[in-house]
């Protein structure tokens, strides 16, 4: 909204926690990517328990390396055993967010 005024523009923000760049990148403080998706898997746990979207932000040329990908593949794995949990573009959540009638 903008002065009143309906936008039509969604906002899909990030936590920089949520993103491994203060981790693994320059000057990271997390020693073992195993502890990384430890803590990725308990921040999404958290998310499904109140049922709030849970927007992970990777970076290639940080996770894209093998031992970040087979714990990242792990986690992926962990969160489709859970029940009605849906990936989805960030076009497809702003557009649920913006049809307050879900059904359409």
């Amino acid at each position: 909204m903008s002065n009143g005024q309906l936008t039509g523009l969604v906002e899909l923000s990030i936590d920089w926690t949520l993103t491994e760049t203060p981790y693994l990148g320059r000057g990271g403080t997390m020693p073992s990517s195993e502890q990384l998706f430890q803590l990725y898997r308990e921040e999404f746990d958290g998310a499904y328990e109140l049922g709030t979207m849970f927007v992970l932000t990777l970076h290639p040329h940080v996770t894209g390396h093998r031992a970040p990908m087979r714990h990242l593949d792990r986690l992926v794995a962990y969160m489709k055993s859970k029940p009605g949990v849906w990936f989805a573009t960030g076009e497809q959540i702003a557009r649920y967010v913006a049809n307050p009638d879900h059904s359409k």
